[in-house]
């Protein structure tokens, strides 16, 4: 099974909702069956996103997502710095992108 990294906004006033969200969709993934969903925010969920350093954050991430065949990329990630430097990533690395226009309930 192909392991698919799954982006979502983390920070701002609601990053527990954020990283609920994202947890949704990882659930959704499993159930299917079809891939191996991996999610920053869950693998990283130790670190409190207001303290530890976005820059070296990021960096974690990049590492997680050089292993993965393809990233799906969830909400308002326009809005998302995180999101948009792993978008330009994966595409400097040649990882596949999907844009995820559809919700998930809870």
């Amino acid at each position: 099974m192909k392991r698919v990294y799954i982006a979502h906004p983390l920070r701002g006033a609601k990053w527990r909702e954020n990283i609920e969200k994202a947890g949704r969709y990882c659930r959704k993934y499993a159930e299917d069956g079809e891939v191996v969903p991996v999610s920053p925010l869950h693998a990283f969920g130790f670190l409190d996103p207001h303290i530890f350093d976005p820059d070296k954050g990021m960096t974690f991430c990049f590492s997680l997502l050089e292993t993965c065949e393809e990233l799906w990329v969830h909400g308002a990630w326009e809005t998302s710095e995180g999101c948009q430097k792993e978008i330009i990533f994966a595409w400097e690395k040649g990882i596949k992108v999907r844009f995820v226009t559809d919700e998930v309930s809870a």
